[in-house]
């Protein structure tokens, strides 16, 4: 069984032949290259986001409690802490033992035996 043209390829077929051949590369060749800049502006956004994550306090953060095997409740504790204490660079503290010694002294003394045992996990002391 044959399917009957639609109405419309009449009309198609007519403007087909209507487009030379180098209206249809100039197009072509309009596409491509919208195509590979927007490509291009992607890849370079998504390169600056990776950058800005990587490179960050929160960065450096994230890097080293990954480097001390930290669970989630370890780091959601540490979190914690440099918000109470207002740290603008939290990775301060997992390299000075004071702030977790304070901490455990007077800003969260409920916890004191969970910061005690980090403490003795980052510091070994």
């Amino acid at each position: 069984m044959i399917c009957p043209a639609p109405a419309f390829w009449p009309i198609l077929a007519r403007r087909a032949e209507a487009a030379d051949g180098q209206t249809v590369l100039l197009w072509m060749a309009v596409a491509t290259v919208v195509i590979t800049a927007v490509s291009l502006l992607c890849w370079l956004a998504n390169r600056a986001v990776q950058r800005r994550r990587r490179y960050s306090h929160a960065g450096l953060f994230g890097q080293l409690c990954r480097l001390h095997n930290l669970d989630r409740g370890s780091r959601r504790l540490l979190k914690h802490l440099a918000g109470r204490f207002k740290l603008s660079e939290p990775a301060r503290l997992l390299v000075d033992p004071r702030w977790v010694d304070s901490a455990a002294a007077s800003v969260l003394p409920t916890r004191r035996a969970e910061l005690t045992a980090l403490r003795r996990r980052l510091f070994g002391t």
